[in-house]
């Protein structure tokens, strides 16, 4: 995989995610298991793979989704809501 980067929470997803739940999700994210992405998602991600772009999708422990979006050529990874996204 490539470096995180900066890592920031979008501000919707930082006041209704619970923590425990973002870093598990972002040590998923760094080892390639992509979480509950779609098959559109995973099609994305072969192509935006060559921007050096991944998307990963988790959901919280109450269920709700959320993206970890990373982009190695910015260096930064970003939590948001799917709902935002």
């Amino acid at each position: 995989m490539f470096a995180f980067g900066t890592v920031s929470l979008a501000q919707t997803a930082a006041e209704s995610l619970n923590s425990a739940d973002v870093e598990l999700a972002l040590q998923r994210h760094r080892v390639g298991d992509l979480g509950r992405t779609t098959r559109k998602e995973r099609q994305g991600n072969e192509d935006a793979l060559e921007h050096c772009e991944l998307l990963s999708s988790y959901c919280d422990r109450i269920g709700k989704a959320f993206l970890v979006i990373t982009r190695a050529i910015a260096w930064d990874t970003t939590v948001s809501l799917k709902a935002d996204y």
